[in-house]
């Protein structure tokens, strides 16, 4: 039962969310595509590694908040200051993996906060956003709520800790490329690696830039923009 003046607005934003969500067929279509991706992975070698793991998602903004003027969307300071109860939540259009295995909701992702978020936020189609939850400095933040509080945005991606530490046993690292529609952000693709992967992503941007699995990802959103109107 919804209480209150936040638990009013909580219902109403979530419902919000839920307008204009894209149509089965168009999810079925997205879904095709991030499996031809990933076979295309397989195929070619191009993931050193266990890739029966390895999963791919397109995550969207709800329709109903691309109506706010683009300069709103784009920049991030703006954003920043918008209480996060009204901040769009991401929705995951569709996620694939070589192993069928059921994905679970515990992502939570607004605008600017995590890895989704944030490069959504970004939108700059050159970028590659990546974490890397298998770091030292990451365990090390993750312990306690004082050095989570105390460590930097690129450790916490804005996220809590208990969402981080519940994130960190679904996947090691994750890579993600903003998807655009006419200069706009309207979501992002995410590549995910499972928990203890022999095969990280280069840290140096030169070598994430060449890397066939970064490559592949950025191919991937490119399909999604141009056919599809999310």
């Amino acid at each position: 039962m919804v209480t209150g003046l936040p638990g009013a607005l909580t219902a109403a934003w979530s419902f919000l969310n839920l307008i204009g969500k894209p149509p089965i067929r168009t999810r079925l279509k997205v879904k095709w595509m991030l499996k031809t991706a990933l076979i295309e992975m397989y195929r070619f070698g191009q993931h050193r590694g266990d890739i029966s793991q390895v999963s791919l998602h397109v995550w969207i903004i709800p329709r109903f908040w691309r109506l706010f003027p683009a300069k709103v969307r784009r920049r991030s300071k703006v954003e920043s200051r918008i209480p996060e109860i009204l901040r769009a939540r991401l929705v995951r259009l569709a996620s694939y993996r070589l192993e069928h295995k059921e994905h679970s909701n515990v992502a939570r992702f607004r605008m600017g906060k995590g890895l989704v978020g944030r490069c959504t936020a970004s939108n700059k189609d050159s970028e590659v956003h990546v974490v890397r939850l298998y770091k030292q400095e990451f365990k090390e933040a993750v312990k306690d709520d004082h050095a989570w509080h105390e460590a930097p945005p690129r450790i916490t991606q804005g996220l809590g800790r208990e969402l981080a530490e519940e994130l960190a046993g679904k996947y090691s690292q994750a890579a993600a490329v903003v998807i655009q529609r006419k200069g706009a952000p309207v979501g992002c693709v995410t590549l995910e690696l499972p928990p203890r992967c022999s095969v990280n992503f280069p840290e140096d941007e030169a070598g994430l830039l060449q890397d066939p699995r970064i490559e592949i990802l950025r191919k991937t959103a490119k399909l999604v923009e141009r056919e599809f109107a999310l």
